[in-house]
């Protein structure tokens, strides 16, 4: 069960997370035609090309955002065309165009709903921030933030990511006069299964100078 999230309270469809990167290109680029009418065009032409760079985890919320705006384009005949989707900054990017050319309501309306869409837009980005990027997991804290690098996993799925992990902390302590040693931060901060939400914050302020906020009550998993 993800903690905080469920099928009827988000409308979001866990079963996409163990879709393979080809499996849900393949179901998009069906489901969604229209939206993703480029995704087959040359780097010249978009950026579509490389795909979904994003993580499993967040295939469930992308998948609801396509549906909204598939629902919108039945309804109004205004197409939204991706122009890229992509992580960055460790949130959810979906640049697009709009096609309104062939439109079923009266160009008075098309404003409203083109702030119903940057709507949509806006919440899929801000819930992308609390959800894993690898597993899909509401996630109860602010990402962690590494040097120059935000990542979009929980903790648990950043304990399996320790060795890229590792690299970039020896780069901040690199950049540090008062060096520690960096697996024992790691061991602290991710993989201490006795470690407290206290302490965890604590020691990600220590490592990373950044304040992280307080914790839910409840255990992550």
């Amino acid at each position: 069960m993800y903690v905080g999230m469920n099928d009827e309270i988000t409308g979001l469809d866990y079963k996409l997370v163990k879709f393979s990167e080809k499996d849900f290109d393949t179901l998009m680029c069906t489901k969604f035609p229209e939206i993703f009418q480029d995704r087959r065009k040359p780097m010249s032409q978009t950026c579509m090309c490389w795909g979904f760079s994003v993580g499993s985890g967040w295939y469930p919320l992308l998948f609801k955002l396509c549906s909204q705006l598939q629902a919108i384009y039945r309804l109004t005949g205004i197409v939204v065309i991706a122009d890229q989707v992509k992580e960055k900054f460790g949130g959810l990017r979906f640049y697009h165009h709009i096609d309104s050319l062939n439109l079923k309501i009266d160009n008075a309306e098309v404003e409203i709903w083109i702030s119903v869409i940057d709507d949509l837009f806006s919440k899929a980005e801000e819930d992308s921030y609390r959800i894993c990027g690898s597993c899909g997991k509401y996630m109860r804290h602010k990402q962690i933030r590494i040097g120059g690098w935000v990542y979009d996993q929980c903790r648990t799925c950043l304990t399996k990511n320790r060795s890229e992990m590792k690299k970039e902390i020896d780069k901040v302590f690199k950049e540090r006069k008062d060096r520690k040693n960096t697996n024992q931060y790691i061991d602290v901060i991710l993989e201490n299964k006795k470690c407290s939400d206290e302490d965890f914050r604590h020691n990600l302020k220590v490592l990373f100078g950044i304040e992280y906020p307080e914790f839910d009550s409840g255990d992550e998993e």
